[in-house]
């Protein structure tokens, strides 16, 4: 059973990805923005990623407008905050 759990943890230091929200690169199209037509927001939200490199969820600072891009980091990280 305690192997299941150690599998769970993250190993430290480690690499996690984000990127620029939906709604922040909307925003800095602004007049550009077409809401029929996502296909631009939606590639420059792929190429936006950027890695960060971490040694805690503690020390991890995501900037406004940006979020973790993979979901189980999501979830660690939220997990994370609620456990605080």
């Amino acid at each position: 059973m305690n192997e299941k759990k150690n599998e769970q943890k993250p190993e430290w230091p480690r690499e996690v990805w984000i990127r620029q929200t939906y709604k922040a690169i909307a925003a800095e199209l602004g007049d550009a923005y077409n809401e029929d037509d996502d296909d631009a927001v939606l590639f420059a939200m792929g190429e936006s990623w950027a890695p960060k490199e971490i040694n805690s969820w503690e020390e991890l600072k995501i900037p406004d407008g940006w979020e973790l891009k993979d979901q189980d980091d999501k979830d660690d990280y939220d997990a994370y905050l609620e456990s605080k």
